[in-house]
């Protein structure tokens, strides 16, 4: 039986072996047919010349860029962008020292500090105990 398994293996082979070699031989022929060879060629020369076009056209695009921001009115704008921004920087930071100055808030900052602390001490306590009552 074992003969025979192996025979039908080596016949299946030999089959598989005698297709890929037919396949490729009609591979090389179609490769070979000018008609393909030509349409391959013009599709590497199209390709090539969109990648061209799109290089010149990225180049175009970023000199235009670079034009308008070298423009004085464009500057200028940025400018005072700029400026309003630091400027909004500045009175946020000074608004934000006024509020934790007051006495209120720091108050308020500290009742949340210690109730917040004193929920960490039960809740650890509580994992503490459940612990605890598992291992007795």
């Amino acid at each position: 039986m074992l003969k025979q398994i192996l025979k039908i293996l080596g016949k299946t082979g030999k089959t598989a072996i005698d297709s890929v070699d037919k396949s490729f031989e009609f591979i090389d022929d179609v490769i070979e047919k000018e008609a393909i060879t030509n349409t391959i060629n013009k599709a590497k020369d199209l390709t090539g010349q969109a990648a061209e076009k799109a290089g010149e056209l990225y180049q175009k695009s970023k000199d235009k860029a670079e034009e308008v921001l070298d423009r004085p009115e464009i500057k200028e704008f940025s400018e005072k962008v700029k400026d309003a921004a630091e400027s909004t920087m500045e009175k946020t930071k000074e608004a934000g020292e006024r509020i934790f100055d007051n006495e209120k808030v720091k108050e308020t900052f500290d009742s949340i500090k210690q109730k917040s602390e004193q929920l960490a001490d039960k809740i650890e306590q509580s994992i503490e105990g459940s612990f605890g009552s598992e291992e007795e």
